[in-house]
């Protein structure tokens, strides 16, 4: 799919995102991420996927609570600089 062989690798080829995944250790299980990505994916083309009760707004839930983690965590260690790389 176009997720597979396009978005997703085109993701780690961008600077700032390649340091953000080093930092988080986002490259250590690429397939566990292909996997969860895709997940997400399927939850999100189903045709109930905006109803009360989908597994669609969980997982979207999920996917950001933990990006605001990281970038607290990040920022909060000094690792990560909001001025250059947003």
């Amino acid at each position: 799919t176009a997720l597979s062989f396009a978005s997703m690798p085109a993701c780690y080829v961008v600077p700032h995102v390649a340091k953000l995944l080093s930092a988080t250790h986002g490259l250590s299980y690429p397939s566990k991420r292909m996997a969860e990505t895709g997940q997400f994916t399927v939850y999100l083309m189903r045709p109930d996927a905006f109803e009360a009760g989908s597994r669609f707004i969980p997982a979207a839930q999920k996917v950001r609570l933990l990006h605001a983690s990281i970038r607290h965590h990040l920022r909060r260690e000094g690792v990560w600089d909001v001025e250059s790389a947003g």
